[in-house]
């Protein structure tokens, strides 16, 4: 009679949403590289125009898995992230299905900072530096501390 009560126990717990694994996972199970997953996380921060001009508006990229959401001012939008690691340097290409559009950036992390450069094509865009604040439009942003 034990045995069948703490067989029955047993089973009752691997049959529970807790040992099953039920819960929503916080991060989508998507095969990554080893570039997204360095990005992961959520990165604030502004856009700045070349020679010292304005800064843009406050905005967020928030990376998981290979989703990104981008936040500027009350739009939000979501993509899905790309890394093209056989260039130099690396190049992340966004695409917003909803929007029905993508965009290519540049990019480097330095620190708790990522660079988000404009990825030009033709001769000009080779000969200069993407992340050169006096030729080139840049965004900066700061990885936010959990």
């Amino acid at each position: 009679m034990r045995k069948a009560f703490v067989l029955l126990l047993a089973v009752g717990f691997l049959a529970s949403p807790h040992a099953r694994g039920d819960d929503e996972d916080p991060e989508p199970r998507v095969k990554i590289g080893p570039e997204l997953r360095k990005l992961r996380g959520k990165w604030t921060g502004k856009r700045r125009a070349p020679r010292g001009g304005k800064e843009g508006a406050t905005i967020s990229y928030e990376f998981v898995g290979d989703k990104v959401i981008v936040t500027s001012g009350d739009t939000v939008s979501e993509a899905t992230a790309k890394i093209d690691n056989k260039v130099e340097p690396p190049k992340l290409m966004l695409w917003r299905e909803k929007q029905g559009f993508g965009t290519s950036h540049v990019f480097k992390i330095e620190d708790d900072k990522l660079y988000l450069a404009s990825a030009g094509k033709g001769k000009k865009a080779k000969d200069g530096d993407p992340f050169d604040p006096k030729k080139s439009w840049m965004t900066v942003l700061t990885r936010e501390k959990k």
